[in-house]
């Protein structure tokens, strides 16, 4: 069987979306490797043991169809059971009119740890040794970030330029030697080798600033050489929410985040919309509104039909004044009936009967330290379904009152023909 000198490249190259956003730096994790075999349709392995955060996987193969010419047989590699994505493949140069093997680069993020790799060609194939391999801190989106390829009949080295996109870029290369021997080249350090053909290697660190950067591989003698070659961003943390505008009045605020963290969801806007259609709008100023100067801060003046501030079982300090154009209380209270029924409602409506000179008014709302106030109000007929009594001159005092249960009005005077209708307020 022929042997053949191919290699694949990978360029890690770290995305900054903003050069204050920390990015962890891509290091390799672990390598293990695959025998070749021949007249096949399927090859399997276990890969690497793996840790870390934010990993990718990576497979190269070699696939050739023996005495073909040039066909592309390579159906399909799984990792774990999951298919993973192209990044690049090459087809051989030999110096013949038909070539007759690929080189191919796969990828999967997150992958799992010591897992089954199988690698499947559409048609009895040779499918040559390789290497799996991991790396950590690796981005899990716009994969790849950037690709080249390139291939050399007779040579005993191949070199392959990339040009990156980001700084600190990590690159990585895998290659197979015709004539054995395969070892580093320009700008690679040795990670792992496989049957003195297949060897894994990189740049041993950062290449920065963002250029073109060359790495390569070496072999015993003349032959022919395939080189894939493809750059990936590294992790980037998400930035905090931040906030931007335009101009210097009725500035709208813009808060962005990459990740949903409480609530429904956090809300992000562009600094264009200002409607939200659906969904709660979770606003957490902490530090990052320190003041307003000379202006107003405005919540909810436009669209919004109910606003939230603080949650039940909290207190809620506003330590400045408060100028309101109406106040509501959570829930309100009507009952006609003695004693009246308000279960927790701090303010309602409520009747002394006829005759009487004392009303229970049933409510949770009441503390040890309320202040009840308490008012008669002959207009509240309609509301209550009675007719209130409309004598004047009766004053009224809270003379008991059991926390969490009720408190206990009492009146100078009995109302005569109807009943006294009532409002009380429960400040706490």
């Amino acid at each position: 069987m022929k042997k053949y000198f191919f290699g694949f490249l990978l360029i890690i190259a770290p995305f900054f979306l903003n050069p204050d956003h920390a990015s962890a730096s891509i290091a390799f994790g672990g390598a293990t490797t695959f025998p070749s075999d021949i007249a096949t349709t399927s090859i399997s392995w276990i890969g690497p043991s793996i840790s870390g955060s934010n990993t990718i996987g990576l497979v190269g193969v070699w696939v050739e169809k023996i005495g073909g010419t040039g066909e592309d047989l390579l159906s399909d590699i799984t990792w774990s059971g999951n298919s993973m994505t192209l990044v690049k493949k090459q087809l051989r140069n030999d110096g013949t009119a038909g070539s007759n093997g690929w080189l191919y680069l796969y990828y999967v993020t997150n992958p799992a740890s010591n897992a089954v790799i199988t690698i499947s060609s559409s048609a009895t194939a040779n499918i040559t040794g390789g290497i799996a391999t991991y790396y950590t801190g690796a981005s899990q989106t716009g994969i790849p970030d950037a690709t080249n390829s390139a291939a050399v009949h007779i040579s005993n080295s191949l070199d392959t330029t990339v040009t990156t996109i980001a700084d600190s870029s990590l690159i990585v290369g895998y290659g197979l030697s015709d004539n054995g021997g395969v070892a580093a080249g320009t700008g690679m350090t040795s990670r792992a080798t496989q049957s003195n053909a297949f060897i894994l290697g990189d740049s041993n660190g950062p290449k920065t600033p963002a250029g073109s950067y060359t790495i390569g591989i070496t072999g015993t003698g003349n032959g022919n050489e395939v080189i894939v070659a493809a750059s990936f961003a590294p992790y980037v943390t998400p930035p905090p929410p931040s906030i931007n505008g335009s101009g210097t009045i009725n500035r709208l605020a813009k808060f962005t985040t990459s990740t949903t963290t409480i609530g429904d969801s956090l809300f992000s806007d562009d600094g264009t919309n200002t409607t939200l259609t659906s969904g709660n709008l979770y606003l957490q100023i902490n530090t990052l509104i320190d003041s307003v100067t000379n202006g107003v801060l405005n919540f909810g003046t436009t669209q919004a039909n109910a606003i939230n501030v603080g949650r039940i079982g909290i207190i809620t300090t506003v330590p400045g004044i408060i100028s309101f154009g109406g106040v509501t209380t959570t829930s309100n209270c009507n009952s006609s009936g003695s004693p009246s029924s308000c279960g927790s409602a701090p303010a309602g409506s409520v009747v002394l009967p006829t005759g009487g000179s004392t009303l229970v008014v049933n409510t949770t709302a009441v503390t040890a330290n309320s202040q009840i106030l308490v008012t008669e109000d002959s207009s509240l007929g309609s509301r209550l379904g009675v007719t209130c009594n409309t004598s004047a001159g009766r004053t009224y005092m809270v003379t008991t009152r059991t926390a969490g249960t009720s408190f206990t009005v009492q009146s100078d005077k009995n109302p005569v023909a109807n009943g006294a209708c009532l409002s009380y307020w429960i400040v706490n």
